[in-house]
């Protein structure tokens, strides 16, 4: 670093910000030349459990779980079922170890990992790191319901847009029902735009701030077009057009509930983001947002796979006292039956 620049921007930092503010960004300022090893290390370095063997195989689906405990036997039970055979699953959770998940990885043949510190990045980076075989990885929070024929059009729909596309895509996702942008997908495949828009006031398409991600309702809503689960599913899957026609590109940020990546795309931005804090929930999503525009990979969804997301925080408690409903509709993924894991 130029020692005169160095003393400049000291000089102008304590004219703005005082002697606190200018210490602090001096501070940064020499050690911004490491940012990257810094970023590494934090992103990468920390103590893991590991329970199980990994078994080798080319695909991963990391699960991160360990904090939605009534819905374990619903959505797990469905990535037993529905796995292809040569993908291992590894659970995973950020900041606490769960005995009862280790024990249900155990049962399943999968892999459990645990991380002391409570960064999802974190977590996500170790799991990847601990099996270095798998090439492609799908990413899987614990309240999302797969169907049918899941993974294996997820792959489908990637590898077309990577053949064929415009873009070189960083990740794909599955068409979320409570989204807030492939909401508007989902209702148009069902042509039921009309209906939600007279219901809720909007069709706008964020990352927040509109009612498909924050307001309880709506999740109910769009969760009662969703029963029964596999029927809408299969309906939606086996609909006309192409799987590169069924890529829709997302413009804005996205909730990363489930998606599906290469292992060098991981590489090649670094991993996951985290934060020096506990904690903070998000930053690997939005890490993952902003990998993707830096490297001209941009993200896509799917319309032609259909994955159902419980809800996000604000519709979560009323969501819960739903499932009893849920339940006598479509008793294959709510019902007592949907909670045997094969």
């Amino acid at each position: 670093m130029n020692p005169k620049s160095f003393a400049s921007r000291l000089k102008r930092s304590l004219s703005t910000y005082g002697v606190a503010g200018a210490i602090v960004r001096a501070v940064w300022d020499l050690l911004s030349p490491y940012e990257a090893t810094l970023r590494r290390w934090r992103d990468h370095r920390g103590a893991t459990r590991l329970h199980g063997e990994p078994k080798g195989r080319d695909i991963g689906i990391a699960v991160l779980a360990g904090y939605k405990p009534a819905l374990w036997p619903l959505t797990l039970a469905r990535i037993r079922r529905f796995a292809p055979a040569n993908a291992e699953v590894c659970v995973t959770t950020a900041g606490k170890h769960v005995p009862e998940l280790a024990a249900l990885c155990e049962q399943n043949g999968w892999t459990y990992l645990t991380t002391a510190a409570n960064k999802t990045g974190l977590a996500l980076n170790k799991v990847i790191e601990a099996h270095p075989a798998a090439t492609r990885w799908f990413k899987l929070d614990e309240d999302i319901f797969v169907a049918e024929g899941f993974f294996e059009d997820m792959i489908a729909g990637y590898d077309a847009l990577m053949r064929e596309g415009s873009y070189r895509p960083g990740y794909c996702s599955p068409m979320l029902n409570v989204n807030g942008i492939s909401y508007a997908g989902f209702l148009e495949r069902l042509d039921a735009t009309t209906a939600y828009r007279e219901a809720f006031g909007e069709l706008r398409q964020a990352a927040g701030a509109v009612h498909a991600h924050y307001d309880p309702k709506a999740a109910e809503w769009l969760w009662r077009q969703t029963l029964p689960l596999d029927e809408v599913a299969q309906r939606i899957r086996g609909g006309s057009g192409s799987a590169l026609q069924h890529a829709r590109l997302i413009g804005t940020r996205f909730s990363i509930g489930a998606i599906y990546f290469e292992r060098n795309f991981w590489e090649e931005i670094g991993g996951f983001s985290s934060t020096w804090r506990q904690g903070i929930l998000g930053v690997d999503e939005t890490g993952l947002c902003e990998g993707c525009m830096l490297t001209s990979r941009p993200m896509f969804y799917l319309t032609n796979v259909l994955a159902g997301h419980f809800s996000f925080y604000p519709q979560e408690k009323a969501m819960m006292a739903l499932i009893p409903e849920f339940a006598t509709i479509d008793p294959a993924t709510f019902g007592p039956g949907a909670r045997a894991i094969p």
